[in-house]
């Protein structure tokens, strides 16, 4: 019988063979946490893994290229993590169906990690599930909040969102330009005040569109917890939402509302990217 999950959680277990994920490739389900691993092999940007748990892994450094067909990738404390490879790889690659929609990247309370790779992950994935999105055709899903949620520590918007504003609210004029799928990226600095609480934030989305009418909708980010130690300390969300509303091709304004949490948004940001439909 094929080998589909891994758990070596709590273990000595310190090293993992460069060739586990070539060896074993219909594993789908791989659990390291509280491991003294230091590093992921290579091999796993060549594998099927749809999960990777690797959550207090204190020695570890680096994390590779991850797979496409990743939902989720949870590094939570993991305080000497410093590198995590993008998928630049992706890029050369026609759509996949097996890409992994929604995903979540969770990279709360590691200290060390250096940000230059995680706005490209970021915007990689969110184009091929963007992609993938407007592919769909006519189907019945009009909507698609939270394809990808990823956080980090930090307290910098990056630049490539272009409308920043304090606070929990934001209100966007865009052009005119029904010839393009409706994406839109969000970027939240937040403060966690309890680590028992899971960070959940719901943004409503009003949009008022050319010829005058109103329409609502909503976006959900959801994270882990936050190291009681460093509850002070901000932390960075990212999320995206996709839309084939009608309305949405029409809209002259939007506007954004943080509702539903107890973490302070300190600031947040948007950027809308587009997809030809």
């Amino acid at each position: 019988m094929p080998l589909i999950s891994l758990d070596l959680s709590d273990t000595d277990v310190s090293q993992i063979p460069d060739n586990l994920f070539s060896n074993l490739t219909l594993l789908s389900d791989v659990n390291l946490s509280r491991t003294n691993i230091r590093r992921i092999p290579e091999s796993i940007k060549f594998s099927e893994l749809r999960e990777l748990c690797i959550r207090d892994c204190k020695f570890l450094q680096s994390i590779q290229e991850l797979p496409l067909t990743i939902g989720e990738a949870n590094a939570w404390g993991c305080t000497s993590l410093e590198m995590v490879s993008n998928s630049m790889a992706a890029l050369t690659q026609p759509p996949k169906d097996d890409v992994c929609l929604p995903v979540r990247f969770e990279f709360s309370n590691c200290i060390k990690l250096k940000h230059q790779n995680i706005m490209p992950e970021f915007q990689i994935r969110a184009l091929l599930i963007a992609t993938k999105f407007a592919l769909q055709g006519d189907s019945t899903q009009k909507d698609e909040s939270g394809g990808i949620n990823i956080c980090y520590p930090g307290e910098e918007i990056p630049k490539w969102f272009n409308f920043q504003t304090e606070g929990r609210s934001m209100n966007v004029r865009l052009p005119y330009n029904p010839k393009s799928l409706m994406s839109f990226a969000f970027c939240f600095i937040c403060k966690q005040p309890e680590c028992k609480e899971i960070t959940h934030l719901e943004c409503e989305i009003n949009v008022k569109t050319i010829y005058g009418n109103e329409w609502k909708s909503r976006c959900d980010v959801v994270t882990g917890r936050f190291h009681h130690e460093n509850r002070k300390s901000l932390h960075v969300l990212m999320t995206t939402f996709m839309s084939k509303e009608e309305s949405f091709s029409l809209a002259r304004e939007i506007s954004f509302n943080i509702r539903g949490t107890q973490a302070e948004v300190k600031r947040n940001s948007v950027r809308r990217f587009g997809t030809p439909t």
